[in-house]
């Protein structure tokens, strides 16, 4: 199977370089589809925003960006709500901010907020992805 992504690539290259119509790759693409996405917003003590992707550790980067944490102090446990989950995080730093297997949130190299669970799989584990709003909300 290789064999027939390394001919593709190697064509649209040449192609591009050759300067040919990109109609000899296929039809065009009819209109995009679009999604709302909500925007992240604090809402009291609350913190609403959307699961933008999970990586290939199942690690849910959210749109929720280090702006809107940054009046939670780390260690913060937070309650998180979606459609199909409850359950609880801590704000840390990094992964390892908490025993492996515990549920944990930090704001990743791109400034925002991450979840994970520490040596586990977030995304696989709750069924969470792409376009699951949630409410993160300080536990009481």
């Amino acid at each position: 199977m290789t064999g027939c992504f390394e001919e593709f690539y190697a064509r649209a290259i040449c192609s591009l370089i050759s300067e040919a119509p990109g109609s000899g790759f296929g039809p065009l693409c009819s209109s995009p589809k679009t999604f709302p996405v909500q925007d992240p917003l604090l809402k009291g003590d609350s913190i609403l925003g959307e699961i933008l992707f999970s990586d290939n550790f199942g690690n849910c980067i959210t749109n929720i960006s280090d702006s809107i944490t940054a009046k939670f102090p780390l260690g913060t446990v937070f309650t998180l709500k979606s459609d199909t989950l409850h359950q609880n995080l801590v704000l840390g730093t990094t992964y390892s901010s908490v025993p492996v297997g515990d549920n944990v949130c930090f704001i990743n190299s791109s400034k925002l907020l991450e979840l994970a669970i520490n040596y586990g799989n977030f995304s696989g584990t709750y069924h969470l992805g792409a376009g699951t709003r949630i409410n993160l909300s300080p536990k009481k």
